[in-house]
């Protein structure tokens, strides 16, 4: 590198500095581990641990947990028909819990498939599809 000094551009070597490690990583020629150490590792283990399994998600109707909707309802929503929207609603986020989240998992299992031709070749594109897709169309 040329730096210049004054009038006179003298070349400078670069200085290097040793790069500390502030990570040390143990090596097997370092210290041995200890019997301690290998004691730890095997803490988790799955015949300490045991079976773990999560319990199954419980829907609920929805429209009775927003609170804001309902709010929001009570506030836009004219005073006679009040009544009827809560009402139908609530029904609805019924039929969410039972009828409606069985023909959501049963599509998410079974998937629309495309068949692009018949058996001698000939072109079909048809999508064939679970009655619960059709189902889900008819929801209302």
């Amino acid at each position: 590198m040329l730096v210049r000094v004054g009038r006179r551009a003298r070349l400078r070597q670069s200085v290097r500095f040793p790069v500390q490690n502030h990570f040390r990583f143990q090596s097997s020629k370092e210290k041995p581990r200890s019997e301690a150490t290998y004691a730890n590792l095997d803490q988790f283990s799955p015949e300490k641990t045991g079976e773990f399994e999560l319990p199954a998600p419980r829907l609920s109707n929805p429209f009775r947990s927003d609170q804001f909707l309902q709010d929001y309802i009570r506030y836009h929503c004219p005073i006679e028909h009040q009544p009827e929207v809560i009402e139908d609603l609530d029904k609805f986020g019924d039929r969410i819990v039972t009828e409606i989240d069985e023909l959501g998992i049963e599509c998410e299992i079974n998937p629309p498939r495309l068949e692009r031709t018949d058996a001698w070749g000939k072109r079909t594109d048809k999508i064939w599809t679970t009655p619960a897709w059709k189902q889900q169309h008819k929801v209302r």
